[in-house]
């Protein structure tokens, strides 16, 4: 059984800007929906996602308020 844990806490200083990391646009969507995609490409059978920065911002305007498991780390 795979599981994949995606780890998406990071502030995103060095990108000088305020949104996370994660929520900065690729091909039209969010840097994390990205790497969502490609987990259930590969079939994960469970998929952890840890946020942290702007944890409720990253739930909000990601495909996270579909995932059942969603971890939250204090900043």
């Amino acid at each position: 059984m795979l599981e994949v844990i995606v780890l998406a806490a990071g502030r995103g200083t060095r990108m000088r800007s305020s949104l996370p990391k994660v929520l900065h646009t690729l091909a039209g969507k969010p840097l994390i929906n990205h790497v969502l995609d490609t987990a259930r490409l590969v079939s994960a059978a469970k998929l952890h996602v840890v946020v942290g920065h702007a944890a409720e911002l990253v739930s909000k305007l990601s495909m996270l308020t579909t995932l059942l498991h969603i971890s939250s780390l204090s900043s």
